[in-house]
């Protein structure tokens, strides 16, 4: 996913647990039900959540920021 400066992901949950892996050094902004928290963060950095948690995550670079993230899913026993 790839963010211009100044944008946002919108309010959302994710429906698994997830990992992000970040490609640009920076900062996000990540708001939640809890109140707002200023993110530093790295590129190669890799940090995880769990489903559930309504929040929303802002850009406020000055330039574009890139992470991938990845959902989380477990495998069914048989």
């Amino acid at each position: 996913m790839a963010y211009a400066p100044g944008s946002e992901t919108g309010w959302h949950k994710h429906e698994r647990d997830y990992a992000v892996v970040y490609l640009t050094s920076g900062h996000l902004i990540v708001e939640s039900n809890d109140g707002n928290v200023s993110v530093p963060l790295e590129r190669g950095q890799v940090t995880s959540r769990q489903a559930g948690v309504e929040h929303n995550v802002k850009n406020p670079n000055d330039f574009e920021f890139i992470f991938v993230e990845l959902e989380l899913k477990r495998a069914s026993a048989t």
